[in-house]
Formats: structure tokens, C-alpha cells, sequence
């Protein structure tokens, strides 16, 4: 019967495999790829303001963030509202360029 190790040298397997030289490159080429994906999708519709995309890595990680006072709205969009001054803010349709970009879909 096969013997399956849940260790390597102390680490755990799963980390083993992922700090390989081929893995980092390939998270760091996705992660690129994603951050130039959810730029366009967000240049595309930017009429003003100020978000942008910033790529980070980690240890073992790559990460695409949406950066601005409102990301949220921009990945999901909001509803039609009153805010805490009591004015009415517009709703606005989710443009959603993590998951657009991430996925290769438009959100449902």
C-alpha cells in the first residue's frame, strides 16, 4: 500500500510544492496577467476618481487589489440609497474588474 507523507524535511507538502521555482513563476505570470486584465476592465469605465489596480506578492502569494475610498461599489456595485447625511446617493451597476478579470466572465 502506498504511504502518503503530510511532511517534507518538517514543512508540509503543500508548501513544499508551492514555494517550487515553477509554481512562483507561474502564481507571479497569472498574477500580472490578472492586475493587466482588471486595469483595462476598470480604465475602460473609469469616468473620474481616483481607483486604481495594484499587483502585490507575498510569500507564497500574488494579489490583485482594487485600491479606493470606495472598492466595494466599484467590485459590486450599490443600490439606490440614503446616505448618513440623509441625501440620496444613485445606485450603480457592479463593474467588477477583480472577479471579471479573474474569471473571464461577467458576474452574476
Amino acid at each position: 500500500m502506498a504511504e502518503v507523507f503530510k511532511r517534507v524535511n518538517g514543512r508540509k507538502l503543500t508548501k513544499v510544492i508551492a514555494m517550487l521555482p515553477e509554481v512562483q513563476a507561474s502564481v507571479d505570470e497569472h498574477t500580472l496577467e490578472i492586475g493587466a486584465d482588471a486595469e483595462a476592465i476598470l480604465a475602460s469605465h473609469r469616468d473620474e476618481g481616483h481607483a486604481k489596480i495594484v499587483v502585490d506578492k507575498g510569500k507564497v502569494d500574488g494579489y490583485v487589489i482594487l485600491e479606493d475610498e470606495a472598492p466595494m461599489s466599484i467590485e459590486f456595485g450599490r443600490s439606490h440609497h440614503q446616505n448618513e447625511d440623509g441625501e440620496w446617493v444613485g445606485g450603480m451597476e457592479a463593474i467588477a474588474p477583480l472577479r471579471r478579470a479573474a474569471f473571464g466572465r461577467r458576474p452574476r
